[in-house]
């Protein structure tokens, strides 16, 4: 039992010695997992609107078809209620991305000018 704990000091000694490279090697594996992580973070969020429509286009498409059955409807219309939620989901980014990127584009013409109208007040050598 005092060999295992005497090996286990010298594990954590091991351990601390190489704690850099540890953690530089956990860094890369986290930064190459990034987008993977994102994407799954961004397809959760999606599934509920994607089953929302789901089932709209279904409910919609067996009211215009009478005999059309729901659970025969619900397998087939799944890529385009996908479609729709990509579509829906890029259209909000791009309505973003439109609505935010004029006023940071000024703010930061506008510090740029005021910089260097300071600038031409003072003069450092």
């Amino acid at each position: 039992m005092l060999a295992l704990a005497g090996c286990a000091c010298i594990l954590f000694a091991e351990v601390i010695k190489q704690w850099k490279s540890i953690f530089g090697f956990l860094g890369n594996v986290v930064s190459a997992m990034t987008p993977i992580i994102i994407g799954l973070v961004i397809a959760f969020m999606l599934n509920p609107i994607m089953i929302y429509i789901r089932r709209g286009l279904s409910f919609l498409i067996c009211k215009i078809k009478k005999e059309a059955e729901y659970d025969r409807v619900y397998k087939k219309v799944k890529v385009p209620a996908l479609i729709l939620t990509v579509l829906l989901f890029l259209g909000l980014l791009v309505g973003l991305l439109w609505l935010g990127i004029p006023p940071g584009y000024g703010g930061l013409t506008e510090t740029i000018r005021s910089c260097e109208q300071h600038r031409g007040l003072y003069q450092f050598s």
